[in-house]
């Protein structure tokens, strides 16, 4: 078949514009398969139960394999290099054998806290502590976070309270 592109023929391959083949008969299920196309059907996997979960490619079991091999040598390597001077390599090591930073325990004595007021005074010796240099201010932030909660709590508290003494107050009256 020949077609015009910008004035220019040329000769189009007969696969382009071929029909398929008649379709013929699957052995395995009875049903047609047209030639060069996979025998499954549609929406159905040729192995139904997939590959198991967590099993690993064989060129990463090889790799695994290898690096366990050598792992005594590179990491004497690594540690070698950065005890010259490598930086990087350094900062690398720190990071994965050092772990992060975590907040350590606030010691700190504050009186009991059960009603709004109490609050109060938990704040006032919480701010005596950072004056004194006994916790940070961001302890002081996180301490102000608990006392934020705990106020909630007593207000959630409160209010149900106030909530059964109006129900019985109605019930009373009816």
């Amino acid at each position: 078949m020949r077609k015009r592109a910008l004035g220019r023929e040329f000769i189009m391959p007969a696969t382009v514009n071929a029909k398929p083949a008649a379709a013929a008969k699957s052995a395995a299920t009875g049903k047609a398969v047209q030639k060069g196309k996979k025998g499954f059907q549609k929406g159905q996997s040729g192995h139904p139960q997939g590959r198991p979960p967590g099993s690993l490619n064989k060129a990463t079991i090889f790799a695994k394999e290898m690096a366990l091999e050598k792992l005594g040598e590179i990491i004497a390597a690594m540690t070698k290099a950065a005890l010259e001077g490598d930086v990087q390599l350094q900062k690398f090591l720190v990071s994965r054998f050092l772990p992060p930073a975590r907040s350590q325990p606030i010691q700190i004595e504050l009186p009991a806290i059960k009603s709004p007021n109490d609050i109060a005074a938990a704040f006032d010796a919480i701010w005596a502590a950072v004056g004194a240099g006994e916790i940070t201010l961001d302890d002081m932030e996180r301490l102000q976070g608990f006392l934020d909660a705990k106020l909630k709590v007593i207000e959630v508290v409160e209010m149900a309270e106030d909530l059964k003494l109006v129900k019985a107050e109605k019930e009373y009256s009816k």
